[in-house]
C-alpha cells in the first residue's frame, strides 16, 4: 500500500524528503502549540492502520503531481486541525 505511493512519488518526482511531504506534529497533547489542536504524534493513532489507510484514500486516487501536492496539504490540514484515528488493541 505505501510502496505504491512511494512510486507514485517517484513518478511525479516528488522527493521523501520534500517538505511538503512533512509535517510537524507536538510529541504529545501537552506539547502542543497553545491555542492549536495538532494531531500529537504519540497517543492520536499516527502511523496506526488507520492511519495508513487514511493516507492512502487520500494520494492513491491522484492522477497528476498538482493533484498529489494537493492532497498533501490536506492531510497536513487534517493534522493541523487534530484528526485523531483509532488505535490497535
Amino acid at each position: 500500500m505505501m510502496d505504491a505511493l512511494r512510486k507514485k512519488m517517484d513518478i511525479f518526482k516528488i522527493n521523501i524528503n520534500d517538505k511538503r511531504n512533512g509535517v510537524w506534529l507536538p510529541k504529545n497533547e501537552s506539547a502542543r502549540i497553545p491555542g492549536t489542536n495538532t494531531t500529537p504524534h504519540k497517543g492520536a493513532g499516527v502511523h496506526g492502520k488507520a492511519y495508513k489507510q487514511y493516507v492512502f484514500e487520500t494520494l492513491s486516487g491522484a492522477q497528476t503531481r498538482e493533484e498529489f501536492l494537493n492532497s498533501l496539504s490536506m492531510i497536513k490540514k487534517s493534522l493541523a486541525d487534530g484528526i485523531e484515528f483509532p488505535k490497535a488493541r
